[in-house]
């Protein structure tokens, strides 16, 4: 026989992830904006018997420049949280002057979100899912995501 838990057990399990946005440059001629400002990703209060639903925002932008030259031109992204209570991914898409990597689980460690960058203006929109479980628990995961120019 399941366990049944009350809605109020169920309501208090909110996980709120906030995400201050830096952009480094990794060389002097090249450079890496972000526009869109931080942003908040709140679960609602899911239905009784059922899970979180999946928290969305694609409200920030990424643009950059590389300068003509040899070299794989790619954009890193990474977190500063080790051990979030829920899942964070991004992913680059309405891509223009490179290529997108796809979903990427951000994790602590640089992972390619656009790579082939071509000489000149490029740019793309960053959408941001957030996912949870029942089971993760309650709490607040600040993130401060780093996108870094990179060859």
């Amino acid at each position: 026989m399941g366990r049944n838990f009350p809605c109020s057990w169920r309501a208090a399990v909110v996980v709120v992830m906030l995400l201050s946005l830096v952009a480094v440059s990794a060389g002097l001629a090249q450079s890496i904006s972000i526009s869109g400002g931080n942003i908040s990703l709140t679960f609602s209060t899911p239905v009784a018997g059922s899970d979180f639903s999946d928290v969305v925002n694609s409200s920030c932008s990424l643009d950059w420049n590389r300068p003509s030259g040899p070299g794989n031109i790619r954009i890193t992204a990474r977190t500063n949280v080790s051990n979030p209570t829920a899942t964070l991914t991004v992913e680059a898409i309405n891509v223009s002057g490179g290529q997108s990597s796809g979903i990427i689980t951000l994790t602590n460690s640089s992972q390619n979100l656009v790579s082939g960058l071509a000489p000149g203006d490029g740019g793309c929109d960053l959408e941001y899912t957030a996912s949870a479980s029942l089971t993760d628990g309650t709490a607040t995961d600040a993130h401060m995501v780093t996108f870094t120019l990179t060859d």
